[in-house]
């Protein structure tokens, strides 16, 4: 933990009195010059912090950002999220990802990102955010799993941000396979990119967005009928480096449920949330289409299609049409 690090953490352990510049100065081991130079560069970021005259330093609020700091701050999880990164601009999240990735990175690392220049969702469509408001996120996963078994990934992230939402009192569900939808509307969605080798998993780019403080009224007239965000449902501002903890603290628990092999648990918790079972629908798949009623789930999470002669069709993956 380097020093500023330090600093944020003794000031948020007495939030309701001053810490004098002397007590800083030997809990970090630095000068009181020191002192005034670490509150200078975390003021930089937009802390505000009060100085007063032999009393000392107070935190009075902290910046909306998406810090590591603030984050990681009671943050208890096994694997998700045991190294945040948090990037102002980037063309994606998923590209930094993929890179670090490739290059060794952990397992659980989160990229997040104020701002994307190139955001993507499924398909290669464009993924639309605004700078400082949403959250844009990507999770290196090493699961030891087949490909086959890889969609369960994304459905355990889809259900972590509707539990998520839940908890904002904004009752969302799953669009399968990888919208999250409230009432209809898209508020946020998934994409997972697999790295295999012969039949193992070598690494997953787990990616997700979130629309959470951004304004409809940024949105074109075509977008705003399908779309909706987190402060238009609840009609308030929200604290994003709350929901950022909870989302970690949802799918680092359903992670571990994953690697122990509680597929059926899993799909259970996907059905709950589910928009899509219980209806006729039709999927186009490449080239193909299909069509039936959305039977059930299996434990891979595959869709079954009940069609009209009675057979069922087992769907891997595609996209409601």
């Amino acid at each position: 933990m380097d020093i500023n690090s330090k600093l944020i953490k003794a000031l948020h352990s007495r939030t309701d009195e001053y810490l004098s510049g002397t007590e800083i100065a030997v809990e970090l081991g630095v000068s009181r010059t020191a002192v005034w130079k670490h509150i200078e560069q975390i003021r930089s970021v937009g802390y505000e912090i009060e100085a007063v005259p032999h009393l000392g330093y107070r935190l009075v609020k902290i910046p909306d950002k998406l810090l590591p700091d603030e984050i990681e701050r009671g943050l208890k999880t096994s694997v998700i999220g045991k190294k945040i990164l948090v990037y102002e601009k980037c063309s994606s999240t998923s590209d930094v990802a993929e890179e670090i990735a490739r290059s060794g990175g952990k397992e659980g690392t989160v990229i997040f990102a104020e701002h994307q220049t190139n955001g993507r969702g499924r398909l290669g469509r464009k993924w639309i955010s605004y700078k400082g408001k949403d959250i844009l996120c990507s999770v290196i996963l090493r699961p030891y799993m087949t490909p086959q078994n890889s969609s369960l990934i994304t459905i355990i992230a889809a259900a972590s941000v509707c539990e998520v939402l839940r908890e904002f009192g904004i009752l969302a569900g799953i669009k399968w396979p990888n919208d999250i939808v409230v009432k209809g509307r898209k508020i946020g969605g998934i994409l997972t990119e697999i790295n295999t080798e012969m039949d193992r998993i070598n690494y997953v780019i787990l990616g997700i967005g979130l629309n959470v403080n951004s304004s409809l009224k940024n949105l074109s007239s075509k977008v705003v009928k399908t779309a909706t965000s987190m402060i238009h449902e609840t009609e308030n501002k929200v604290d994003r480096i709350e929901t950022v903890r909870k989302l970690l603290k949802f799918m680092d628990h359903k992670y571990e449920e994953l690697k122990r092999g509680k597929y059926s648990e899993i799909m259970r918790e996907c059905i709950d949330f589910s928009e899509t079972l219980g209806r006729v629908v039709k999927i186009r798949s490449g080239k193909k289409v299909y069509a039936g009623y959305a039977q059930d789930f299996d434990d891979s999470g595959a869709l079954n299609l009940r069609k009209d002669d009675g057979a069922v069709e087992k769907v891997v993956s595609g996209e409601l049409i």
